[in-house]
C-alpha cells in the first residue's frame, strides 16, 4: 500500500484504483481516505470478504468508493471496472 501510495504521486494517476480492505501496513480504507485528498475524482473499488453495514456506512463519507464482495468479485469485477473506464472516458 505504501508503494502505491509513492507511485500514485510520482506518475500520472490511473483510470481506477483497485485495493483489498485488509492489507499490511494499511487499510484500504485508509488508502482510499489518502488517495481521496490528493485525487477527488479517482474512483476507487475496495475488496473485502466481509462487507458490512459499518464497511458500507465508513466508505460513504469519501465518495466515489465502491465496495466488492469477494466471493462476487469474478461477476462482478469486470461491469463495475466498464462503467467506471466507460465514465473516465466521458
Amino acid at each position: 500500500a505504501e508503494a502505491a501510495l509513492r507511485g500514485l504521486q510520482d506518475t500520472e494517476l490511473p483510470d481506477v484504483l483497485v485495493t483489498d480492505l485488509h492489507m499490511p501496513g494499511v487499510s484500504g480504507l485508509d488508502l482510499a481516505r489518502t488517495v481521496r485528498a490528493t485525487a477527488p475524482r479517482l474512483p476507487i473499488v475496495i475488496c473485502s470478504g466481509a462487507v458490512t453495514p459499518d464497511l458500507e456506512q465508513a466508505v460513504e463519507p469519501i465518495g466515489r468508493t465502491y465496495l466488492l464482495y469477494k466471493p462476487d468479485l469474478a461477476t462482478r469485477l469486470r461491469p463495475l471496472m466498464r462503467q467506471l473506464l466507460d465514465a473516465a472516458r466521458t
